[in-house]
């Protein structure tokens, strides 16, 4: 095992390789367990020109796939080689394969990324003192999708003045951020932990489920019996779920928004590619909100027609595929067991 840096973020790491296999393993400080073909590592990443923010993305992602629940790992991979193929022979090992040219290049909310850091803090704490001092981890960084010296800096300068958190003194410990030389302490007050209080939903047991209300004729009815599993694993969990159908008078978007926010995270069904559950998808991990996917699985494996097609920036996320709506109770609901840690 060699001691190197992270190809994301240049934090302390660990790497060994699968010569057979032609694989780059990495274990770093800020975004854990990891997995890169060598040949897109001695290629792509040879250009020191990369963007800092779609590394930053990158470093994220690995954290996201890390604690869906599994004992998994981000493997990278050129796009053009992320099939559902791949998927499946991968899966044995606990890889996930990303494109990583979509993810070098997609953009990012640069207004939530102090709140990301404040949501990151509060994680490390919420379990013991509140008020404790606490050093800023590589981790914390990499969470909040922030690249550099500067951007943490100026989000913890921005939650300090906001009151979310209080400077407590210099640490000189080897965990703090040695890389950008940020070694204070800081602690949550009351007024960051009343801030991050609405995300968190550790007691909150709402889900908004994102569907397509209207199936091709002669599958309604396996349409109302996949609801009815997604409802299921919910109740399975001790969770409710939560649908806002058509049958509302309020705006239907501004319902939606306000169900997201309340909700402790989103089931989003994406069975015949509806825009509006990608919207919601999307809204909902904007909002610091975990998003699980599931999808019928002749979505997946059946003909290439449009209304088939995942779209690239979803089909390199984790998603649950289903051929029965027993086997969509079962697997979702194992899914969110596994990965909502409160409800152990």
């Amino acid at each position: 095992m060699e001691n190197t840096k992270c190809i994301f973020t240049g934090a302390p790491a660990h790497r060994h390789d699968r010569f057979e296999r032609r694989i780059a393993y990495f274990e770093s400080e800020a975004c854990g367990r990891y997995a890169i073909d060598e040949f897109l590592l001695e290629t792509t990443f040879l250009n020191d020109r990369l963007p800092k923010q779609g590394l930053a993305n990158c470093a994220r992602a690995c954290l996201d796939v890390a604690s869906d629940g599994r004992s998994a790992q981000a493997f990278w991979v050129s796009e053009s080689e992320v099939d559902e193929g791949l998927r499946r022979r991968l899966e044995t090992e606990g890889l996930v394969p990303i494109g990583i040219e979509p993810m070098l290049s997609s953009r990012v909310d640069h207004s939530r990324k102090p709140f990301e850091l404040l949501r990151a803090i509060a994680a490390r704490l919420e379990r013991g003192d509140a008020l404790e001092k606490t050093s800023i981890l590589y981790q914390d960084s990499a969470f909040a999708r922030i690249p550099s010296t500067s951007e943490l800096r100026a989000a913890l300068d921005y939650l300090a003045n906001k009151g979310h958190i209080a400077e407590m003194g210099e640490n000189n410990q080897d965990r703090t951020f040695p890389a950008a030389q940020i070694r204070d302490q800081y602690r949550m007050t009351f007024e960051g932990w009343q801030e991050i209080r609405p995300s968190a939903a550790s007691e909150d047991r709402r889900v908004f489920v994102a569907t397509q209300f209207e199936w091709p004729e002669g599958e309604e009815s396996l349409r109302v019996d996949s609801l009815e599993a997604i409802k299921g694993a919910c109740q399975d969990c001790g969770l409710e779920a939560n649908i806002v159908g058509q049958d509302h008078t309020d705006y239907i978007t501004d319902r939606i928004i306000t169900e997201i926010q309340n909700a402790r995270f989103i089931v989003a069904d994406l069975t015949y590619n509806n825009p509006g559950v990608y919207f919601e998808s999307g809204l909902a991990r904007g909002l610091g909100k975990r998003a699980y996917h599931v999808i019928r699985s002749d979505h997946v494996d059946g003909p290439r027609a449009e209304s088939k097609q995942l779209h690239f920036d979803v089909s390199q996320i984790r998603y649950l595929s289903w051929t029965e709506p027993s086997e969509l109770r079962k697997g979702l609901g194992e899914w969110i067991s596994a990965t909502e840690q409160s409800l152990r």
